[in-house]
């Protein structure tokens, strides 16, 4: 899996590295290299036992895309 990961440098001379998505994760450590292995460390143990899934919603008041041709053949 690849995800974005946003590093930052904070004050006291340390860095914060946070996922983007899919989970809002953040770790913090003195060094870049030791805040992204940190946040490895909680990325594995966030999803060792999940799953990422797709789904489709729908939203009241929004048409399907097929309805419009559904029953012309």
């Amino acid at each position: 899996m690849e995800i974005s990961v946003l590093v930052e440098p904070i004050k006291n001379n340390g860095y914060r590295a946070t996922v983007l998505t899919p989970a809002p994760l953040v770790a913090e450590a003195p060094t870049r290299d030791e805040a992204l292995a940190r946040l490895r460390t909680l990325i594995h143990g966030k999803f060792s036992k999940a799953e990422i899934v797709r789904m489709e919603v729908s939203v009241p008041g929004e048409t399907h895309p097929w309805k419009s041709i559904a029953g012309t053949w």
